[in-house]
């Protein structure tokens, strides 16, 4: 089966004028048949108690979707990543990934992290593709413990096809990225430099020569997963501070 995959950190639809319908724009003219999103909202004031998920699966006109939280939010709701999809998610599962706990640590880095993931019947013959979506840390010793998690939960699956995707918060060269390497295909691996630039959005030659940085948003495949392309979609609407990626997969 072919099958168009989109990771896209959507910023709680606040970048824009327009909020969560640019960012829906974007997602329409890719056609994915799974999303993959960070920094998503449910039930807070911000998103005016707004189930982002729930609303860009009804206007993708993809009937399913699932939310893993991962922080509370001051005022009520909840802010973490999704899933959305045009074919069944089974199963999903929410995972804690470490953080500290030392009360000294700044609160930026106490902040919790999740994945969340899902099994998809791809053609009811075979094994399921498991996805698997994150948004890592902020500081080296958090993502490289959080990478260790993630290769652990992707080699427990070894035979069946595993996605995962999200915003590592790291470049490619970083230990952590490198560390999930090992055991995972990088889709985006072979692009130059310049053409894999994921934040800041819109064109990539209007930030610098230091494209490797920016690198930061990705999209891993195991061995049981065929690569037919991959790409960094250069947002010039700038409907969130980060340009999605997309892969299509044979399954």
């Amino acid at each position: 089966m072919r099958l168009k995959i989109v990771t896209y950190n959507i910023k709680s639809g606040l970048y824009h004028p327009d909020g969560l319908e640019a960012v829906a724009r974007v997602l329409e003219e890719a056609q994915p048949q799974i999303v993959a999103l960070q920094e998503v909202d449910r039930g807070t004031r911000r998103a005016r108690q707004e189930d982002q998920a729930a609303w860009l699966a009804a206007r993708l006109s993809m009937p399913h979707y699932c939310f893993g939280p991962a922080t509370p939010w001051d005022g009520g709701g909840e802010y973490g990543v999704a899933l959305i999809s045009s074919l069944p998610l089974e199963d999903p599962q929410v995972s804690r990934l470490w953080v500290p706990q030392d009360e000294d640590a700044p609160h930026g880095t106490r902040e919790p992290r999740v994945v969340l993931s899902a099994k998809v019947d791809t053609d009811g013959d075979g094994a399921p593709l498991t996805v698997m979506v994150t948004h890592l840390g902020l500081t080296d010793e958090q993502r490289r413990r959080q990478a260790a998690q993630l290769l652990e939960r992707a080699r427990s699956a070894a035979g069946t096809p595993v996605v995962l995707t999200g915003d590592f918060n790291g470049h490619p060269d970083s230990p952590e990225v490198r560390l999930l390497a090992e055991g995972l295909h990088d889709v985006l691996s072979e692009l130059a430099e310049g053409e894999r630039v994921t934040f800041p959005s819109g064109d990539p030659e209007m930030h610098g020569d230091d494209f490797l940085a920016r690198t930061i948003d990705y999209i891993f495949v195991n061995a049981a997963v065929e690569v037919d392309s991959a790409r960094v979609i250069a947002d010039y609407s700038l409907a969130s501070d980060h340009n999605p990626c997309e892969a299509t997969l044979l399954i």
